[in-house]
């Protein structure tokens, strides 16, 4: 993600939010009691006398097969009590956190909802701002707007909680490389909902490895890696310390899970990633970006906002800020090399792209048909 965006009516000021498609919150828990064939659903709903409150306790065993219909373990605490459910109504009080995974799309994601005029959070506002002692919304690139904290570093999502950035609502979206992280910053009352963009592991090492050779723009040290053009994808693989490709071949199992990158990963830990997936994501595909998000604005109420279709023409139809690289063959001896490398990540990936078709159920309005393929 490259830039940011603007406060605007997301539905956050509503009495009643919309969940994927508008729909109204009796037509939703219509839809969801039709599930039952499939699924084991418990749903108890209290009316408060008077009022228009509505309490919901609902336990959906499984939305995608795992070894149990149990939660296989527990949440850390903030991703626990801080996130909202993915089949949980969203309220005027929740905030958008999108997880962006390097070269996954994000940069697309950022310059689409900036230009679509949402206010959001990454590193872009902090600049020149790094002494503010309260929030402010900062204006960048065309009139796109940032609050001034930056969710993209750690010591940015601390100064973020330390000026009460989630209690604010100033931002529709906050992006950020660490979910568990940034999910600690909010609050039972303020929750944050997650949405990412996937991509296959492999080809986003390639990437990744492409465009540190030639990033020479880049700022942040360490980044920029000329000698890589030398070496070379293959001998650079063989290299046994310093891989930034490979580590402990689960970048995105490491990170859900707020582990370090060097210690290997079990298969608990992979289990655990599935399930934070399964229960607090709405998952989207690079390899199906116009499909996702289309999914992703309706779910979060941004569908109807007026610059929608030029930004989206602009930033995702035909794959913008995608870089040039030679692609592997699928099955090749160096795909294979990579795959066996990052073992973990695959198998989460394997999982999310199961999630992306168990979850089109919530978004019956929206065929495939309607928007096509646009592989990253």
């Amino acid at each position: 993600m490259g830039s940011d965006n603007e406060y605007d009516s997301t539905g956050k000021g509503s009495e009643q939010v919309s969940l994927m498609d508008g729909t109204s919150m009796k037509s939703i828990w219509r839809s969801i009691l039709n599930l039952r064939s499939k699924e084991y659903i418990q749903i108890v709903v209290f009316f408060m006398l008077g009022g228009a409150s509505v309490l919901l306790t609902k336990s959906i065993a499984k939305v995608v097969p795992l070894e149990t219909t149990t939660k296989a373990f527990e949440f850390p605490a903030g991703i626990e009590n801080n996130i909202g459910n993915f089949v949980s109504p969203l309220t005027k009080l929740d905030t958008a956190i999108y997880w962006h995974i390097p070269k996954a799309s994000g940069s697309s994601m950022k310059n689409y909802y900036g230009c679509m005029g949402l206010v959001t959070a990454s590193q872009v506002g902090l600049d020149g701002h790094e002494q503010d002692t309260s929030l402010q919304i900062v204006e960048r690139f065309q009139g796109q707007k940032f609050v001034n904290v930056d969710t993209t570093k750690l010591e940015g999502i601390a100064r973020a909680k330390k000026l009460g950035f989630a209690q604010s609502q100033w931002a529709d979206i906050a992006f950020t490389p660490f979910p568990k992280n940034l999910a600690d910053i909010f609050t039972p009352r303020h929750k944050g909902r997650f949405f990412a963009l996937f991509r296959h592991p492999v080809d986003r090492a390639v990437s990744l490895f492409s465009h540190r050779s030639k990033a020479s723009w880049e700022k942040k040290e360490g980044v920029y890696m000329p000698e890589l053009q030398e070496i070379g994808l293959e001998n650079y693989l063989k290299e046994e310390h310093g891989n930034f490709l490979v580590d402990n071949g689960g970048y995105m199992v490491s990170l859900i899970l707020d582990k370090d990158r060097i210690t290997p990963l079990t298969e608990a830990d992979i289990r655990a990633a599935k399930e934070i997936l399964r229960v607090k994501f709405l998952v989207g595909l690079t390899s199906r970006i116009e499909e996702s998000v289309e999914r992703f604005d309706r779910y979060f109420g941004w569908s109807n906002m007026r610059e929608r279709e030029q930004c989206g023409d602009k930033f995702i139809h035909g794959g913008k800020n995608v870089g040039s690289y030679k692609k592997l063959e699928e099955g090749s001896d160096i795909w294979n090399t990579i795959a066996e490398a990052l073992a973990p990540d695959i198998q989460l990936y394997e999982y999310a792209v199961q999630l992306f078709e168990e979850q089109r159920q919530y978004f019956p309005n929206l065929s495939h048909s309607q928007v096509g393929d646009n592989v990253n």
